[in-house]
């Protein structure tokens, strides 16, 4: 009978611990609302902005790891992938194995400082202009006066 019910109690541990993990049941649903779904694992980095990177081997490979945006961004509801930096972006894509907070990366003399992207989504959003006139001018209807 012991046998029967270890897993099941392993699962309700495991549950328990991301829960508490998430910041209890109110910071768990929390995180449901903006992220969709509970994890847990060991946080290895935060960025300027206040991005917190975490990582945990026992989820698949493609989701091993994984950011909790910060409050520092334009958008908290509505997380842009932009959000990160290129240094946190080569670890979250499996490109290097270790965080810039272990091995830094060496910054060129044309690297610019690290923007989020708003096109579309607020007044700061890049609009191209044109520089040449237009080649077919609007008709104007003639302004009748009463006479």
């Amino acid at each position: 009978m012991a046998g029967f019910i270890s897993p099941y109690l392993n699962l309700v541990r495991n549950a328990f611990s991301v829960v508490r993990h998430n910041g209890g049941v109110i910071g768990s649903v929390w995180t449901l609302l903006r992220a969709g779904d509970l994890r847990e694992g060991t946080l290895v980095g935060v960025d300027q902005f206040g991005n917190k990177y975490f990582e945990n081997k026992k989820y698949f490979y493609a989701r091993h790891r994984w950011v909790e945006f910060g409050d520092k961004q334009k958008s908290w509801w509505e997380p842009d992938a932009s959000q990160i930096p290129a240094e946190w972006h080569r670890w979250m894509h499996c490109i290097g194995e270790h965080p810039p907070t272990e091995v830094p990366l060496t910054n060129p003399k044309f690297k610019q400082e690290h923007r989020i992207n708003f096109s579309g989504n607020s007044r700061e959003n890049y609009v191209p202009y044109t520089t040449t006139p237009p080649k077919i001018e609007s008709w104007q209807p003639p302004k009748n006066t009463p006479s």
